[in-house]
């Protein structure tokens, strides 16, 4: 083992270190690490920080969303597990029927989603989709018939300009 041997340079002033014994210059300090020193420590515990912000702040949006999409009549299902149907929607909470007669109040932030089960729901996607799809199909046959439209304008034209020709 190598001992360092400290000297004073003058009276009354701090030991003075000696050189260090291979000759070369002294290590560098703060050492370089596995991530390479501060900046690629800390980004790399900061990284796990913004990933959890980013997918809470994504569901706080999904369930604000949900919470303004509500309507009387909509059946329900809650973070306990009841289906109901919601019979009236206050600023800050819904009356939910889980049982003929039997009205509970939930926090709107407690309702997971629209039952996936409810008929209605259903058929309102089957004719959103039914829409969507007719809306599709006038825009394919909107271009087709423009360019059918637009050739036989050309051809109409062709032949008009074959036809004078041979007139003359």
């Amino acid at each position: 083992m190598t001992s360092l041997i400290l000297q004073p340079s003058e009276p009354g002033s701090a030991p003075a270190p000696s050189p260090t014994p291979s000759g070369g210059p002294a290590a560098p300090e703060g050492g370089g690490g596995l991530f390479g020193g501060g900046l690629g420590s800390m980004l790399f515990l900061l990284l796990p920080v913004l990933l959890i912000f980013w997918m809470t702040r994504s569901q706080n949006k999904k369930q604000k969303d949900l919470e303004q999409s509500l309507k009387v009549g909509d059946r329900v299902v809650t973070r306990a597990g009841m289906i109901g149907k919601v019979t009236k929607l206050g600023e800050k909470t819904a009356e939910v029927e889980i049982a003929p007669g039997v009205f509970v109040a939930f926090v709107k932030s407690s309702i997971e989603g629209k039952d996936p089960n409810d008929p209605k729901a259903a058929e309102a996607k089957k004719d959103d989709k039914k829409a969507t799809d007719a809306k599709k199909d006038e825009k394919e046959t909107k271009p087709a018939k423009a360019s059918t439209e637009k050739a036989s304008a050309e051809k109409d034209s062709a032949e008009k300009g074959a036809s004078s020709k041979e007139a003359s």
